[in-house]
């Protein structure tokens, strides 16, 4: 078994590798950045479109006909390393 460094993830499911009978290993040992556990947060009178919970995702917010995203800026938030970052979420 092998663990991986805090904010990174094993590639395969777990982080248990095998040695076969051919003497190679069953899978490479790999990690990558921690992919987020759940989907990004909701927004009331607005929607959330994301395709992906791994790293670098992107999760998009728009709001439903009559109201403005506030701040105006914040209208997106990105899976790093785990979270959905920035912290502060679009109302």
């Amino acid at each position: 078994s092998y663990s991986c460094m805090p904010d990174y993830q094993p590639k395969m499911d777990s982080g248990i590798v095998q040695c076969l009978d051919n003497g190679q290993l069953s899978h490479e040992i790999d990690c990558i950045p921690k992919a987020c556990p759940e989907h990004p947060p909701n927004i009331i009178n607005g929607r959330t479109i994301f395709h992906s919970t791994k790293h670098g995702s992107i999760a998009k917010y728009r709001c439903f006909p009559g109201y403005q995203m506030e701040p105006s800026h914040l209208s997106k938030l990105t899976c790093q390393y785990g979270e959905w970052l920035p912290k502060q979420i679009p109302s």
